[in-house]
């Protein structure tokens, strides 16, 4: 793993010394960052950098989590994109505040006829939400199954086969780069197949189905849990399965669908967990949804990217003072099944969104959350306000 590693900073540091010492070149910056050709006036070879900061405001209720009121940097990401010619390109990324720091670092190919082919440290593609950067949400977390349900970032490979109306990846995968696991190292496979008749600016519609096999490592153990719908320095989970044991594998399933027309749209999913164990151990089944709705006050709209199958940030903006957005999500996690209690939860949040550019933006959530404990079945109920400004490259 070390090597891997060591040959993918290489690469990129190669790329960067390509930049710094090209002539008679163009840098250009727009929505996707900055991009540099170091040949005028040709596309081909270009260098991509992209990347957004994150600072967050939280208030919450008083609590059983001792969660207090703070004021901290979220996130910092930077993403480096490379187009050697029209056929192969590298990507890699970073989260600067977390462990470990490198998230994807691979290659692409497509100079096959309607086909995609990834191989490096890949997120193998399972749902919707889960598919989008954390840079280009519309409320300040993911969705709790979103949270709960979500595939590694993993050294294998990837390919896409698509045409005009359907799409479909399937993901061969190990273990993440840098990261220490028990021999035999965990193994999954990953499967997520849409279609979408209808995507242009003024529409668009898809439906899918994802399924997600996983082997642990030697350990044969694992945990599931999931924040609220906002993030804490701390990153504190409500509810967790803690160590589950005797893991043989589990299979995940991912149902979405997606309608958008103009400036209204609406997105669900329903995602399934099944981990089936070894010896005398009971199956455990975890569950859990969300419904979103959201709608541009200014008359813009989150564009569609086919054959991706996923949504970024917001349309050209129309007006001097920016975009504004409403949005709405109901969102629910069951991790209670057989005698593992990890508890229930249900977030109500409601969201407004301030596009001051394409580059700044603030959203503001307040967040209504419905929390059982496994372990006594008491619930409790938080309210929580969080603010997020965020500024892209």
């Amino acid at each position: 793993m070390k090597g891997f590693r060591q040959l993918f900073f290489s690469l990129l540091l190669i790329c960067l010394t390509n930049i710094a010492f090209a002539s008679g070149g163009e840098l250009a910056f727009n929505d996707n960052g900055y991009t540099y050709h170091p040949i005028k006036g040709k596309p081909i070879p270009s260098y991509n950098i992209w990347g957004f900061a994150q600072g967050q405001s939280l208030n919450i209720s008083k609590n059983n989590f001792k969660l207090k009121n703070q004021v901290f940097l979220h996130a910092l990401f930077l993403e480096f994109h490379a187009d050697f010619n029209k056929d192969v390109s590298y990507n890699i990324s970073a989260y600067f505040l977390r462990q470990p720091m490198i998230e994807t670092a691979y290659f692409q190919y497509s100079g096959w006829s309607h086909t995609i082919i990834q191989v490096g440290q890949i997120f193998a593609n399972f749902g919707l939400n889960n598919t989008d950067s954390k840079g280009e949400l519309n409320f300040i977390e993911y969705n709790l199954p979103s949270s709960a349900f979500s595939t590694p970032y993993s050294a294998g490979g990837d390919v896409t086969f698509y045409n005009h109306q359907f799409s479909a990846f399937f993901a061969a995968f190990g273990p993440r780069m840098s990261v220490n696991y028990k021999q035999p190292y965990p193994f999954g496979l990953d499967t997520r197949d849409i279609w979408s008749p209808i995507h242009n600016d003024n529409q668009m519609f898809e439906t899918g189905f994802s399924v997600w096999y996983q082997q642990p490592d030697g350990s044969n153990t694992g945990s599931v849990g999931t924040v609220p719908e906002f993030d804490t320095r701390n990153s504190i989970q409500l509810i967790n399965t803690g160590t589950i044991i005797n893991i043989g594998h589990s299979m995940a399933y991912d149902a979405e669908i997606a309608y958008q027309w103009h400036s209204f749209s609406v997105i669900g999913e329903y995602v399934l967990n099944r981990i089936s164990r070894m010896k005398t151990s009971p199956n455990l089944n975890f569950s859990g949804y969300y419904v979103s709705l959201s709608y541009f006050l200014t008359g813009e709209h989150h564009p569609y990217s086919f054959p991706g199958a996923d949504f970024s940030d917001v349309s050209k903006i129309k007006h001097r003072f920016g975009a504004l957005e409403l949005a709405t999500r109901l969102s629910n996690t069951n991790l209670n099944s057989r005698d593992t209690l990890g508890g229930r939860e249900t977030n109500a949040t409601l969201g407004f969104n301030w596009y001051f550019s394409s580059h700044l933006k603030i959203m503001i959530n307040y967040i209504r959350i419905f929390y059982r404990n496994g372990p006594t079945h008491k619930n409790h109920i938080y309210n929580a306000v969080a603010a997020q400004l965020q500024a892209t490259l």
